[in-house]
């Protein structure tokens, strides 16, 4: 992308001017196909189907809306050109017109009207148009009389128009809707444009350097200069981009360019100023110095004048000279790698280059420290015989890391002290440090001398039971990859000696004993290690209970005894989450049903923890209740009275009821009010509960009744003597073929009157049921017979 140089680079300057004249307008007839007018080519294009000819209106060719909607297109895009108007010579109130330019909607900003030549043939203008400002032409108004027009000037400034579409926009309902007549002009005589002169290159002292001034068509160009001598332009100065050759300071000035566009003169000045190029110093190098060092490239003298840095380049890639630093280059920790020819360059703020200097990077010849060692190892020192294998070294010093005195002998041999215990690896950081009378260097290894020696071992216990077994684990430290001899001394009676890794010993006699292990390893060197054990005395226990069953509630007892010597101390657990500590005799009682498992423990200082367990049973009392006291009709239906808790009877369950035949069943019907109670036992678990049964009557039963309307015995209803303790009352009436003929379940109605759907029913003997449920939740059935009588 072309761009003008800014006063970054340089110092440019450029005004533009334009001699201007009146628009020029030409009128486009051609109704299709290529026009050249006034030297502006023109390309018309139509839409498909084609626009009908304007054939009502001499003075207007083009003609779009006849019977469809259709439009003209007008192409400059070989010429551009600054104007385009229309001339709208018939237009109705019902017509949009839609412009765009350059392949987007024109913003129509004002419509100018114009006394046009129509003749006769020509319909009216309408009045009130306008334009929404997206390329849409309306009306709302009536004509405006013949000959009267509308105007429309388009214009891009400072761009340039490169197609007009001029298009009728008819909807397919839109039946109303007629022809637009216009006529079409351009101008391509505006004198405004910008026209500006650039440099597309850097301007460098020695170097080409490109010219340009902005593009237009049909336009002259000259380039004149005001140095001496002249600047000379090639390949020509009428070229819109001329280039002037291998630019000096001579060229210092300006430059003016003048394009000549039909009635239109453009003119532009540069200011050009030609800096010199760069310049670079003597070339300078800190050391050459040994590898490893720091070294530095310097360039002490640089011109610069208008900035810019300083580079130098080799097979190790691009470097930048440091300006702050006065144009240096670091070389951190040089090698031979660095070694070379570099070549070094300066660029100015304007990119030019100057001339390169090629310099020789030199590294001085080192030393290289390195060694080797053999290890012959010991049980009170190691020792170490260093190796050296150097080169080009002429003097050497040895650190062996161990506080001894430095050593300077080619190959030393060294001692290292096994310290004791002798637990691990030893480290030393051994340095050997060369110098050849230039340059130095150091080699550094870590020595580790590692042949441990521990005899150790772990035990599983050190206080046991007699006759317990203690397992013995060696964990003994020796050189990996070396076998080493072990020695046991199990410390029992006559010093029995177990030869071995590991191993297991049972000790049978109460005591106290001192194991020992005897470890030799591949050096000949001896370590021992020893620990004490305790072996106790084993224990005993028991307990007795004076009965094994019980009913809860009842007492138990329970006697403990047990081995003293070494107890700690003794637990009761009475399995109901409740014990006892210290007592040997305890009574005790449990207040729920269940299988207890009582246990007596004993805790011993060393031997297991003794205990003995028995299960003690304690049954529960049955549950028994016979319901709250009742009530009973003399002579009327007898009631059920039986244990609520257990309705089945209950498992296990045996009943044995006070009354004269002494009857076992779960429940009893009672015909008589007294007092009633039964005994309950369950595996000799026993309880009793106790009835009373009241008198009380609670209704009567008619059998008969005679609905004939005298006002006695009209209706069939029980009548309660206590109606109030009644809580559910239900009664049905059935004739002889079974077919319900009247319910109620109001106890305190008149009753059945004798008739069904409100017919009387004949005399006969009908069937009732009713169901009474009293307030002591006591339930009664009652089926029979009543007469009706007439």
């Amino acid at each position: 992308m072309m761009r003008k140089l800014t006063a970054l680079l340089l110092p440019v300057f450029f005004f533009a001017t334009a001699e201007t004249s009146a628009q020029t307008y030409y009128q486009i007839n051609a109704l299709s196909g290529v026009t050249v007018i006034n030297g502006a080519t023109v390309t018309v294009s139509q839409s498909t189907p084609p626009p009908n000819s304007a054939t009502l209106c001499s003075t207007g060719p083009y003609q779009i809306g006849k019977n469809y909607s259709d439009y003209y297109n007008y192409d400059f895009s070989t010429n551009p050109v600054t104007h385009f108007r229309l001339q709208m010579i018939r237009f109705h109130d019902d017509d949009t017109v839609e412009v765009y330019v350059n392949g987007s909607p024109y913003a129509i900003t004002a419509l100018n009207p114009y006394n046009g030549n129509a003749t006769t043939a020509c319909s009216y203008t309408t009045n009130n148009m306008s334009s929404p400002s997206t390329g849409l032409i309306t009306t709302t108004g009536g004509a405006t009389g013949k000959g009267q027009g509308v105007e429309i000037d388009i214009t891009k400034a400072p761009g340039l128009i490169q197609s007009v579409r001029v298009r009728h926009i008819r909807a397919t309902t839109n039946n109303l809707a007629s022809d637009v007549i216009y006529n079409a002009y351009f101008a391509d005589d505006s004198c405004s444009l910008a026209f500006e002169a650039s440099i597309l290159d850097p301007i460098c002292a020695g170097k080409d350097v490109q010219l340009s001034v902005t593009n237009y068509p049909n336009t002259t160009y000259t380039w004149s200069s005001n140095t001496t001598p002249p600047t000379v332009f090639t390949a020509s100065a009428n070229d819109r981009e001329p280039v002037i050759k291998n630019i000096s300071p001579l060229n210092t000035g300006k430059i003016y360019i003048k394009g000549e566009r039909g009635v239109c003169t453009y003119h532009d000045t540069l200011d050009i100023s030609v800096a010199p190029a760069p310049v670079l110093g003597l070339v300078k190098q800190a050391g050459p110095f040994c590898p490893g060092e720091d070294d530095t490239l310097s360039v002490p003298n640089v011109s610069l004048p208008t900035g810019g840095d300083v580079y130098a380049w080799s097979v190790n890639g691009l470097g930048k000279f440091d300006a702050t630093q006065g144009y240096i280059i670091p070389f951190l920790n040089v090698q031979p790698v660095s070694k070379g020819w570099y070549s070094i360059y300066a660029v100015d703020g304007n990119g030019c280059i100057s001339d390169t200097v090629n310099f020789f990077f030199d590294v001085l010849s080192g030393v290289a420290a390195n060694f080797n060692y053999n290890v012959k190892e010991g049980c009170e020192q190691d020792t170490v015989e260093f190796i050296n294998t150097s080169v080009d070294q002429t003097s050497q010093t040895w650190n062996f890391g161990d506080n001894s005195p430095l050593g300077i002998d080619k190959n030393p041999v060294h001692t290292y002290l096994v310290t004791k215990p002798n637990i691990g690896a030893r480290k030393f950081t051994v340095q050997l440090a060369i110098a050849n009378g230039s340059c130095a260097d150091t080699a550094t290894q870590d020595i580790e001398l590692n042949h441990p020696l521990i005899a150790e071992f772990t035990i599983d216990d050190d206080s046991i039971c007699q006759g317990s077994t203690i397992s013995f684990s060696n964990t003994s430290l020796v050189k990996a990859g070396t076998t080493p001899k072990f020695i046991w001394n199990s410390g029992y009676g006559d010093d029995f000696q177990v030869f071995g890794l590991d191993h297991d010993n049972q000790y049978n006699v109460a005591g106290i004993y001192h194991p020992k292990l005897t470890l030799t390893d591949y050096l000949g060197c001896v370590a021992t290690y020893g620990l004490e054990i305790v072996v106790d005395s084993t224990g005993g226990i028991l307990f007795t209970n004076d009965k094994a069953d019980i009913c809860i509630g009842d007492e138990i007892i329970f006697d403990g005894d047990y081995y003293a010597g070494g107890a700690n101390s003794i637990t009761w657990d009475l399995g109901d989450n409740t014990g006892n500590t210290e007592e040997k005799h305890i009574r005790h009682s449990y207040t729920k049903p269940g299988k207890y498992n009582v246990t007596y423990s004993v805790d011993y200082r060393i031997c297991p923890d003794l205990q003995v367990s028995k299960e003690i049973n304690a049954k529960p009392y049955p549950d028994l209740y016979l319901g709250e006291d009742t009530s009973i009709c003399p002579n009327g239906n007898p009631i059920f009275i039986s244990d609520r808790v257990n309705p089945d009877g209950g498992t296990g369950i045996k009943y044995k009821w006070h009354t004269a035949d002494k009857d076992v069943t779960q429940g009893i019907y009672v015909h008589h009010p007294g007092m009633y109670s039964v005994t309950a036992d369950l595996n000799g678990c026993s309880v009793t509960d106790s009835i009373e049964v009241k008198k009380d009557c609670y209704i009567n039963i008619p059998n008969a009744f005679t609905p004939n309307g005298d006002g006695n015995s009209d209706y069939f209803l029980p009548r309660q003597i206590l109606s109030r303790n009644v809580t559910e009352f239900a009664m049905q009436i059935y004739n002889r073929w079974g077919q319900l003929i009247y319910q109620t379940n109001v106890p305190d109605g008149r009753g059945w009157d004798g008739k069904f759907k409100n017919e009387e029913q004949p005399t006969g003997v009908y069937v009732y049921t009713i169901h009474v449920t009293f307030g002591n939740s006591v339930s009664e059935r009652y089926q029979g017979n009543v007469t009706l009588l007439r």
